[in-house]
């Protein structure tokens, strides 16, 4: 009688792995910024991967959880794994290990992770999810004006974008994804020249 149960909540979770989730308060369809539909994350080749011929990555300056304030060109010189995330969004505490493993994985190759709260939830709860991860990327608060300048479809997190070294965005993933997409972008990032 486990087994069913157990297959049952793997494909739940999948599910909900690869569509991402909408804001709470998300009404309607989800559109991209220049109000075109966005197609269901299940028509999407690589969960809506987005490869861009590179665009300026929006600066910003935000407070991270750990009191100090983090601005986005400061890093120039690095790569940059920005993930905007949502505690109250399941596909989004299912990547954030993985974007955690990356964190730690390639620091000495320089690498910069960040994850922005896109959802402006509470510091409280957030500081207790991270510290009871023990997560290593860099956390942001108060981030929904951010999530809002980078032409992400309304609501959808996760959502994580590659910045080069030049603070040109070359990758974007809206909605999720797996493991292997993450370490192959991250990977790609690191050995760019640019």
């Amino acid at each position: 009688m486990k087994k069913p149960c157990l297959l049952c909540f793997a494909i739940v979770m999948t599910c909900l792995t690869v569509t991402g989730c909408a804001e709470p308060s998300g009404q309607g369809t989800v559109t991209q910024a220049d109000n075109k539909p966005v197609a269901p994350a299940s028509s999407r080749a690589r969960w809506f991967s987005t490869p861009v011929s590179k665009k300026p990555a929006p600066d910003f300056e935000l407070t991270a959880l750990d009191g100090g304030k983090v601005r986005l060109s400061e890093y120039r010189g690095k790569p940059v794994v920005l993930q905007f995330f949502a505690f109250g969004c399941a596909p989004c505490r299912a990547e954030a290990p993985h974007i955690s493993y990356l964190a730690e994985q390639h620091r000495s190759d320089g690498l910069v992770v960040l994850a922005v709260n896109a959802w402006d939830e509470p510091k409280e709860i957030l500081q207790q999810y991270i510290e009871q991860n023990n997560f290593r990327q860099r956390v942001l608060l108060n981030g929904a004006e951010v999530f809002e300048r980078y032409d992400i479809p309304r609501g959808t997190v996760p959502t994580v974008f590659w910045i080069d070294r030049g603070g040109m965005i070359v990758d974007t993933i809206v909605g999720g994804t797996n493991p292997s997409n993450l370490r192959r972008n991250t990977t790609d990032l690191i050995n760019s020249k640019s």
